[in-house]
């Protein structure tokens, strides 16, 4: 079927009637690829430059019938007018929705992307507001344009000569190879060619064989992953479309196979090149299609998938990589000492009161289960792998009601993550029920698909909200935990189809892993793609609990209590933290002293400070920010103008940081001052307060504490921001577990392991926090809201927003180290996010946990908890 074009008369009167528009005011609009300002929305040259009019005009070439709704469509950036009233917006959903057109996604302000024919949109009220095509530029991934500048550099050859043909021949391959071993590329997934049509090769072409024996026989491709606009099935039925027969990635494979073939021939390479490199177009889901390309070809491909109005988005496929009884005791009671008893009766104070997930699903993508496991076996319902190698569902089952095959149909697991990961949430030896291998959820149960690709690296869907999500859904699941991500901090396409599930489905909450490069802090922020999503909860990872635990940190750190008084208003009073440098006075002559603090003028204490002979500053504590200069000269500074010490604000969202000594930069003779460092946040609210201030004063103690391993962070959890500014992670768990362990053998159902495995990362961390989700939403579901309880008149199932609002809100302060053995920044912050998951301060139980909460959470609305005073808001977008 090939879409027939109607009468362009109506094309041309929407065109004239929105490119006309003239208005004074328009919303800049953000797309990761694009901002388009107020001016590009007014302006009728940047609207009809070249490539634009044609992607507004052209329709997809539909030959390949199940294109269905997307056939003869186009996408569209509509913009509400400036002042629009509810009733505007209101016709204006009306208009779309009678014209057959679909909302497919929204835009940062007020802008929608609509897809729709443009003939049939013929009502007056678009011409109130702004229309503008999706255009190509819009649709290329930020991530792609390392390769392509690689790519770029090698010049392209149309020679004649065999010689010169030869010459050409060995360019590509070196050009295959630097494209190949791009540090980007290496985070990438690969297509390997299983095989190849040969042709004949031509008399005199020993050259050919040649430059294909260096290729490999199978040389590896980059995948373009195609990604087209949003249509959800309750749209398509309201346009009586058949859901069935709507699958655009097949019929995309099929229709443009000969174009995308021809278009690599019509590049002039060589016979052998085109036999290698021809296109592969792999659909992989209803909306998601893969096209294997050699590198040669991408920039090529790129340009011409940008130019199909069917392409909403083209980005590289990221390679995924794989991201307990006393955690769960760690968890629930808040902490404990070393010396606490795991397997005391009231070790855990949540499953003393029937909390222990009972009646919750839990759905969980990992590399495999070992069902064999005494942690999952259930005897009287045999694991039998399914004959068609794909899915298996036993409601009834102790610990699996569903697994699915997705990637791997072995149903076993050769790495031993999954069954880790697993058993962190509902593990439980019924010969043993008090093992240190017991899950958090010991009476929840799984729903499983297993991505595992190979050791290390999974293969889930891009289209996460309708290839992946949904199953796990339809087997009651709506706590999910996942322990995987990619090397990528951008919030990409997958991030943006978790966010997209999580915003139509709020009876549901998922936890991801927030990564393990910690480590790295050259690097601004290590939180990867999904984790950097906006509706998860991405989870970081503690240290757990050790014996004789030897806390310590690298540099002295000192409270400073602050007292801000104002006329007519009672004192203000902030406790911080400060770390003292490796220089300058020992700080104990400051102890049991109240001193007047002062704002630096300037405000980076470099030279001799302003007004320093009025005394000012004598025996202040002085303010000053970083930067500029070095340390040593900021306390020279202060201690030249006579304060007792300068405090050094950080110019940067790190938290503590370490300042070293350097020599010759004090003034010989002068007498050395303390000189100590706070955080930015800390920092910057403590400036800000001198605004409107009478006075500011201060005391500065030395700090001495022990405390226990687990309010450490650990030392690989990635840390935040997300690249937008937002705090991540959102919480923290144990990420050092002992847990189920796979056997690693056979699928043999009658032979029965009890294996054991201790593993650490924020893998770990993050099933062990949805364990306790799940024990969170049986709280509401059991009625043990509000009173700490069992009352089921109470009792009601709690959106997503509300269990992510519990465990933030009442989550612990670490009061411990990051990796480099300085102060935590207190919580909300981007080492320990909200804090550390601590059940006992989230929710009220009798005899046990005192919390007052209150919580009001509706549908589609803001959610609000009240945890004794503090108020955490929370809503997904």
């Amino acid at each position: 079927m090939r879409q027939q074009q109607g009468s362009g008369w109506w094309i041309i009167y929407l065109l004239v009637a929105l490119f006309a528009q003239t208005r004074t005011a328009w919303a800049a609009t953000h797309l990761r690829t694009a901002t388009i300002n107020a001016d590009d929305w007014t302006n009728p040259e940047w609207r009809t430059r070249g490539g634009h009019h044609r992607s507004l005009l052209g329709a997809t070439d539909c030959s390949d019938s199940r294109w269905s709704f997307l056939c003869g469509r186009v996408q569209i950036l509509l913009q509400l007018a400036d002042g629009h009233t509810t009733d505007d917006k209101k016709a204006l959903f009306a208009s779309l929705q009678a014209d057959g057109a679909v909302i497919s996604g929204y835009l940062p302000r007020a802008t929608w992307l609509v897809v729709a024919q443009l003939e049939d949109l013929r009502s007056s009220v678009y011409s109130k507001h702004v229309l503008l095509p999706f255009s190509p530029d819009y649709k290329l991934a930020p991530e792609w344009h390392p390769v392509l500048q690689l790519v770029d550099q090698q010049h392209k050859q149309h020679l004649g000569s065999e010689q010169q043909r030869a010459a050409a021949a060995a360019q590509h391959v070196v050009l295959h190879r630097q494209v190949l071993e791009h540090p980007l590329v290496q985070q990438l997934q690969l297509h390997t060619v299983t095989q190849h049509h040969r042709g004949t090769a031509a008399a005199g072409t020993a050259w050919v064989d040649a430059a294909a024996e260096q290729l490999g026989e199978n040389p590896a491709k980059l995948l373009v992953g195609v990604n087209f606009p949003d249509v959800p099935d309750s749209e398509l039925q309201r346009l009586a479309v058949d859901t069935a027969a709507f699958h655009p990635a097949a019929a995309a494979a099929v229709d443009w196979e000969a174009p995308l073939a021809q278009l690599v021939a019509a590049d002039g390479r060589c016979q052998r090149h085109l036999q290698l490199c021809r296109p592969e177009l792999l659909a992989r889901s209803r909306m998601e299609l893969n096209i294997a390309v050699c590198p040669q070809d991408l920039s090529e491909v790129l340009h011409w998938l940008s130019n199909q109005a069917a392409v909403h988005w083209l980005a590289p496929r990221p390679r995924l990589y794989l991201q307990n009884e006393i955690a769960s005791m760690i968890v629930q009671d808040n902490g404990v000492s070393a010396a606490a008893d795991y397997k005391a009766p009231d070790a855990h104070f949540f499953w003393k009161a029937g909390l222990d997930g009972k009646g919750q699903v839990v759905g969980i993508g990992d590399s495999g289960i070992d069902m064999n496991s005494c942690f999952f076996r259930d005897p009287a319902i045999p694991f039998t792998p399914p004959g068609d190698g794909k899915e298996w569902i036993s409601p009834n089952h102790r610990k699996v009601v569903y697994y699915y095959g997705l990637a791997d149909t072995m149903f076993r697991d050769q790495v031993g993550h999954g069954t880790h990961t697993g058993g962190s949430i509902v593990g439980e030896d019924p010969a043993d029920p008090t093992s240190k291998a017991t899950g958090g959820a010991k009476g929840a149960k799984l729903a499983f698909v297993d991505i595992s690709m190979q050791p290390s690296q999974v293969n889930a869907p891009q289209e996460l909200d309708t290839e992946y999500f949904p199953k796990l859904y339809a087997q009651g699941a709506r706590i999910f935990s996942d322990s995987w991500g990619s090397g990528n901090a951008e919030y990409d396409f997958q991030s943006s189809r978790v966010d997209a599930w999580l915003y139509r489905n709020q009876d549901c909450v998922s936890h991801f892993a927030a990564g393990n490069y910690g480590e790295n802090d050259n690097l601004d922020t290590t939180i990867t793609s999904p984790g950097v999503a906006k509706n998860v909860v991405t989870v970081g990872a503690t240290k757990s609990l050790q014996p004789n635990y030897l806390s310590q940190t690298i540099a002295p750190v000192f409270i400073m209590n602050v007292e801000v008084r104002r006329t007519g208003k009672g004192p203000q009073y902030i406790r911080v933290r400060l770390v003292k440098a490796d220089f300058g006075g020992d700080g104990t002559a400051l102890s049991g002293k109240g001193l007047k603090m002062v704002r630096a003028s300037p405000p980076a204490a470099c030279g001799t400070l302003d007004d320093a002979a009025s005394g000012k500053y004598k025996d202040a504590i002085v303010l000053a920010r970083r930067g500029t200069c070095f340390f040593a000269e900021k306390m020279s500074a202060g201690a030249a103008a006579g304060a007792a010490a300068v405090v050094v604000v950080n110019d940067r969202n790190g938290g503590f940081f370490k300042m070293d000594a350097q020599d010759g930069q004090f003034e010989q003779g002068a007498t050395p001052i303390s000189l100590l460092a706070v955080t930015q946040r800390m920092g910057e609210e403590i400036w800000s307060l001198f605004d409107n201030a009478d006075s500011i004063a201060a005391t500065i103690e030395r700090y001495t504490d022990t405390w226990e391993a687990y309010e450490d962070i650990a030392a690989f959890s990635s840390f935040g921001p997300a690249q937008d500014g937002r705090i991540k992670p959102d919480i923290v768990g144990p990420g050092e577990l002992t847990s189920a362990a796979s056997s690693q053998s056979g699928t043999s159902t009658d032979q029965q392991t009890c294996q054991m495995g201790r593993k650490s990362g924020t893998s770990m961390a993050t099933p062990m926090v949805a364990a306790h989700a799940a024990i969170i939403r049986q709280y509401f579901m059991d009625g043990f809201y509000p009173n700490g309880a069992v009352n089921v008149t109470a009792a009601y199932p709690p959106s997503g927003p509300l269990i992510k609002a519990v465990m933030m809100g009442g989550a612990c302060d670490m009061k411990g180290n990051t990796e480099a053995y300085l102060p935590l920044e207190d919580s909300p912050s981007m080492r320990q996010g909200f804090g550390r998951l601590c059940l006992c301060s989230s929710l009220k139980l009798t005899a046990k946990c005192s919390t007052n909460v209150q919580v009001r959470c509706q549908p589609q609305q803001l959610c609000m908890c009240n945890f004794n005073g503090l108020q955490i808001y929370l809503r997904c977008w």
